[in-house]
């Protein structure tokens, strides 16, 4: 269940950063 939470949070903070760099 944790790996996949963090996956789930990684690809949050990648969207994240993407919307900042846009």
């Amino acid at each position: 269940h944790f790996k996949i939470q963090k996956e789930e949070a990684v690809s949050t903070g990648i969207r994240r950063i993407k919307a900042l760099l846009s």
